[in-house]
């Protein structure tokens, strides 16, 4: 085909077709790693027939309405994950990225979307959901469906043991659950107490004054 020569829509429509799903020579198969490192190394810098160009704001804004819409499944979402790790991107990158969101606001869906994907073991820095508190206790993040639990599904860790081995011994607002051997992190039912909360306050103003002892 001749440089610069236009394709019509019913042309494109014709060559498309004549490769989509069976028809494609590729259908069924996939390229073993020693060919897809060839083709990597191949195309990649100058020898990359895209190298040094750039899309015009026309072919953007058709690649955009094109692609709206579509759903990409979880397992192409993996698979583009794992190909990106160890990926670093150039300063010049990073800095055309910036330049080109400066000033643009996500709408509140899209923020909504982003937020959610990065929720519990979807976030990058999830430790399997456990954390301690600042007071010392251990807080279980993530979808936790008790009684006990805050609107997010964030529960205490000690609480979640005692509702699960006594989900009908509720504990009531002027109650609390005591760690007996006085490790807030020591979980295990036997450790656990239910109190009053002022016998509880009671109790461990008593400890603190014979430790000063």
């Amino acid at each position: 085909m001749k440089k610069g020569t236009k394709i019509s829509e019913e042309t494109r429509k014709k060559m498309s077709g004549s490769k989509i799903g069976k028809k494609n020579p590729m259908y069924g198969k996939t390229h073993s790693k020693k060919i897809r490192t060839l083709l990597s190394k191949i195309n990649k810098g100058k020898n990359n027939y895209f190298y040094g160009k750039s899309r015009s704001e026309e072919t953007k804004r058709k690649i955009s309405v094109g692609n709206k819409g579509k759903i990409v499944s979880i397992k192409t979402r993996k698979k583009i994950s794992e190909s990106k790790i160890g990926h670093k991107l150039l300063e010049e990158t990073k800095r055309k990225i910036s330049k080109s969101m400066t000033g643009k606001k996500h709408k509140e869906d899209t923020k909504k979307k982003i937020r959610l994907a990065h929720v519990g073991n979807k976030h990058y820095n999830w430790k399997g959901g456990k954390y301690t508190t600042y007071k010392g206790y251990v807080r279980l993040s993530g979808k936790y469906d008790c009684l006990y639990s805050n609107s997010q599904g964030s529960i205490s860790e000690h609480k979640y043991i005692w509702w699960k081995y006594f989900p009908d011994n509720i504990m009531k607002k002027d109650e609390c659950i005591h760690h007996i051997n006085g490790n807030k992190q020591d979980n295990r039912i036997e450790n656990l107490k239910k109190m009053k909360t002022l016998e509880h306050t009671k109790l461990h103003k008593f400890l603190r004054k014979e430790r000063i002892k």
